[in-house]
């Protein structure tokens, strides 16, 4: 099994004590960290509920890896807004998580939300999702709590953009015979005033 297939796996087997462990048993920096891996494992499955074929191992790899054109989370926000997945609010907030997470993970002295650049970056932050009271008391009301109601917002619009791309899906695999017949109506319809083909001799 591949390092991709693997991570899909990895979304697939989610639950939220496992999200309440992530977000909350772990210092800030794994925190900030494994929230945007996930973020971005499920931006990618969201991407791939989008396409018509569903790729092979090989080909998602090539895709959303290494030098792939949807390997970094900046180009998959930018596809993932493109096709509709995320509204403004929610690109800007994963721009803004990416650029949090890119903090913790490239400066090497000790951080933590608290700190003055990420502190601003997380109250800049647009989404809140509307948590439990109990799970809105261990957030609190300071950066981390922004961070962790605006990445599990996000993490509800993917999971429900997921669900609504499987469904259509569905539905156009069992209408596919009725939907064809009506394509084809319509289609012909536009052929009578498309220009006839030119003959040879012409």
């Amino acid at each position: 099994m591949g390092e991709f297939q693997r991570r899909i796996e990895r979304i697939q087997k989610l639950n939220p004590e496992a999200l309440q462990a992530l977000l909350f048993e772990n210092e800030d920096r794994g925190t900030a960290i494994m929230a945007t891996g996930l973020l971005e494992d499920l931006l990618t499955l969201a991407i791939i509920h989008k396409f018509k074929k569903q790729p092979s191992e090989t080909q998602a790899t090539e895709l959303f890896t290494g030098f792939g054109p949807f390997a970094t989370l900046s180009a998959k926000t930018r596809v993932a807004f493109l096709l509709g997945i995320l509204p403004p609010d929610a690109k800007h907030d994963i721009n803004t998580i990416r650029r949090i997470r890119n903090d913790f993970a490239h400066v090497i002295a000790p951080l933590t939300f608290e700190t003055q650049d990420i502190a601003i970056r997380c109250r800049s932050l647009k989404l809140k999702a509307l948590l439990t009271d109990a799970i809105d008391e261990r957030a609190g009301i300071g950066p981390k709590g922004h961070f962790i109601r605006s990445t599990v917002k996000i993490f509800a619009l993917l999971l429900m953009d997921i669900c609504i791309s499987a469904l259509e899906k569905q539905i156009l695999r069992e209408r596919h015979e009725e939907v064809s017949k009506l394509v084809k109506e319509e289609f012909g319809k536009w052929v009578k005033f498309l220009p006839a083909k030119p003959s040879a001799s012409s």
